[in-house]
C-alpha cells in the first residue's frame, strides 16, 4: 500500500468517529438544524473555507493523481539540445546575461593558448568600465585558472605561490611540473615573500 493512500485512510478513520460521535450527542434534527442553520447564516466564511478544502481534496485524490501521471507520461520528453536551446533563450532574454565561455572550448586550447588568453585577457581587463563586460572577462578568466587547474594542479599551485601577478605567465611553471620530474622547490619559490 502506497503511504498515500495509508495517510488518505487514516485521516478519513479519524475523522469518521467524531462525526459518529456528534451523531450520539444530539439528534440527527439538531445536528441538521445546526448544519444548515450555521451555512445561511455564515455562508460568506463557509464558502471562503469549503472551496480550498474542496479543491485539495479533488486535487490529492487518487483519481486525479493518476490522471496527472498519464498526462506526464503521454509528454514527450525534450532532447537536451531543446533543453539548451530554451536555457540560452531564457539567458539571452534576461537583462544581465553574461555570456559565459563554455568548457569544452577551452579544454580544446593547449597550456600556451590557455596562459596567452590569460594574459590578454588582464588587458582588457584594465580597459573595462566596470560593469557585465567586466564581469564577463572576470568570469572568462576565471575559465582559464580553472582549466589550468584541472590539467596541472601542481604546476599552477607552483606559479600562484611564487607571488603570480595578474598578468603574469604561468606556463613556465606548467612545463616544468609537466612530467613531475623534480619536486617543487617551496622555499626558493616563496624565498622574500614575507616582506
Amino acid at each position: 500500500m502506497s503511504a498515500y493512500r495509508l495517510a488518505r485512510r487514516t485521516v478519513c478513520a479519524c475523522l469518521a468517529p467524531v462525526g459518529v460521535g456528534v451523531l450520539f450527542i444530539v439528534s440527527l434534527a439538531t445536528l441538521l438544524f445546526l448544519v444548515f442553520g450555521c451555512s445561511l447564516i455564515d455562508a460568506v466564511l463557509i464558502t471562503a473555507a469549503a472551496v480550498p478544502l474542496l479543491g485539495a481534496v479533488l486535487v490529492t485524490s487518487p483519481h486525479s493523481l493518476t490522471l496527472c501521471r498519464r498526462l506526464l507520461r503521454a509528454a514527450p520528453t525534450p532532447s537536451a539540445e531543446q533543453l539548451d536551446a530554451l536555457v540560452h533563450a531564457l539567458a539571452v532574454a534576461s537583462p544581465e546575461y553574461v555570456p559565459i565561455q563554455p568548457l569544452t572550448q577551452l579544454r580544446r586550447l593547449t597550456d600556451a593558448q590557455l596562459c596567452q588568453g590569460w594574459r590578454a585577457s588582464y588587458l582588457v581587463l584594465r580597459t573595462q568600465p566596470p560593469g557585465a563586460e567586466m564581469i564577463e572577462t572576470v568570469e572568462e578568466r576565471q575559465g582559464y585558472l580553472d582549466e589550468l587547474e584541472r590539467r596541472n594542479p601542481g604546476g599552477l599551485t607552483a606559479w600562484l605561490a611564487s607571488g603570480a601577478r595578474a598578468a603574469g605567465n604561468p606556463l613556465p611553471y606548467l612545463v616544468r611540473n609537466r612530467g613531475g620530474d623534480a619536486a617543487i622547490d617551496w622555499d626558493g619559490l616563496t624565498r622574500g615573500q614575507d616582506r
